[in-house]
């Protein structure tokens, strides 16, 4: 039989290699609590952020605009925007008619807030890949690059627009459009 000395010895012993077994699930434990706060705070950090997006409107049944976008919850910052290639404004080749060369593609925007958009009247389907000489005029496919600051690091989207896919549609009119037809004919019969 053991010794009272001895049994305290192993009890120690054991309370020991419990106590370390209990420190090592611990230290893990808090290690996995701290990947999970990253996450979390990573994930608060992404939901709070500026996207831009770039989209295609039509009104007046045939008038293709485009729209640049904050659909986030903070500004974007420092914006810099870029058009992969010219594109002049219902097909008229005129620098003043080139997109591409407008303030907002060829200067910093300071801040797009929240829900604010850039609105550009491209053309009517009938004047998309009109050509002058071999210079594209409206070419149905072009990229928009949006550069921004956002929580201290530089956010880089890029932008595929395919009109293509818009030929051949027919598109509603919407209730203003509608409302100015039918003052137009007020106007000209003079109701």
């Amino acid at each position: 039989m053991l010794e009272g000395a001895a049994i305290t010895n192993l009890i120690s012993l054991l309370l020991l290699i419990a106590t370390g077994v209990y420190v090592y699930l611990t230290w893990r434990i808090a290690q996995s609590n701290t990947q999970i706060l990253k996450e979390t705070q990573r994930a608060f950090i992404e939901d709070r952020a500026p996207y831009i997006t770039v989209r295609i409107t039509v009104t007046q049944s045939s008038l293709l605009n485009l729209e640049i976008q904050n659909i986030g919850r903070s500004p974007a910052k420092n914006l810099k925007l870029s058009l992969d290639r010219d594109f002049y404004q219902f097909g008229k080749f005129q620098e003043s008619k080139n997109i591409r060369m407008r303030h907002a593609f060829q200067n910093e925007i300071p801040q797009l807030a929240p829900g604010e958009c850039l609105r550009f009247a491209l053309s009517q389907g009938f004047n998309l890949d009109k050509f002058h000489e071999s210079r594209a005029l409206t070419p149905k496919i072009f990229c928009i690059k949006a550069e921004y600051d956002y929580n201290g690091n530089r956010r880089t989207s890029e932008h595929t627009v395919d009109l293509n896919s818009l030929m051949g549609n027919s598109f509603e009119r919407t209730v203003s459009e509608r409302l100015l037809e039918i003052e137009g004919v007020m106007r000209k019969w003079k109701l």
